[in-house]
């Protein structure tokens, strides 16, 4: 049990970091809407209205779904890995 925490926790902060560190590229489809840029894969979080001094928006709640999508596919690969490794 403590093993399948852990490996959760890991999870956790691994897609954390994976969704900040997409934020700072710029969406694919942000060019859907003019005049805003949106950062994020492959939710976009983080909007800018295109003007000088915008500030930027943050969107949690796409935020918190990006975290948990790029948790669960850390996850999954990282499973995968430990139960082939204990096959051995």
């Amino acid at each position: 049990m403590k093993a399948r925490a852990r490996r959760m926790a890991i999870s956790v902060v691994v897609g954390g970091v994976i969704t900040f560190l997409l934020g700072l590229f710029p969406s694919p489809l942000s060019y859907l809407l003019l005049g805003a840029a949106q950062w994020g894969i492959p939710l976009p979080w983080m909007t800018q209205v295109i003007y000088p001094n915008a500030p930027k928006i943050f969107h949690w709640a796409e935020f918190i779904v990006d975290a948990g999508f790029w948790s669960s596919i850390f996850y999954i690969c990282y499973y995968r890995i430990y139960k082939r490794k204990s096959k051995l």
